[in-house]
């Protein structure tokens, strides 16, 4: 990674992660527990978050 260079930071070098699916907005409190397990299937799925 460089900085302080005048450029912007890189990464590491080899393949791009997959993107993760979205996921829908919350719209209150009613469904932000459904939403947010929603978007860590998403993750999972993606192989971006590791099952516990």
């Amino acid at each position: 990674m460089r900085c302080g260079d005048g450029q912007r930071p890189t990464g590491p070098a080899g393949a791009s992660p997959e993107p993760a699916a979205s996921v829908a907005d919350a719209t209150g409190a009613d469904d932000i527990v459904a939403r947010f397990n929603e978007l860590l299937d998403s993750l999972r799925e993606a192989g971006l978050l590791r099952l516990p």
